[in-house]
């Protein structure tokens, strides 16, 4: 993950950002925090799946379903 995907996912919570510094009110930290960490989450996920997916195409058993289990587990 590089450092631009953790800005989009930062503001994409609701962070506000500034000279690609993220400032967090205190008061409000718990509804982005948790958003952020969903996002981020998400990202890694799909990363992973990603590369079951490229193991598939190289006819590794399993790779298929390793990477269906995954992606499964963001929709629970």
């Amino acid at each position: 993950m590089k450092q631009e995907d953790i800005i989009r996912m930062a503001r994409e919570a609701g962070f506000s950002t500034h000279h690609e510094m993220i400032w967090i009110d205190t008061w409000e930290v718990n509804p982005y925090m948790q958003r952020f960490a969903a996002l981020v989450r998400a990202d890694e996920r799909e990363e992973c799946a990603c590369l079951c997916d490229a193991l598939e195409r190289t006819k590794v058993y399993g790779a298929k379903e390793c990477a269906e289990g995954i992606r499964a587990r963001g929709q629970a």
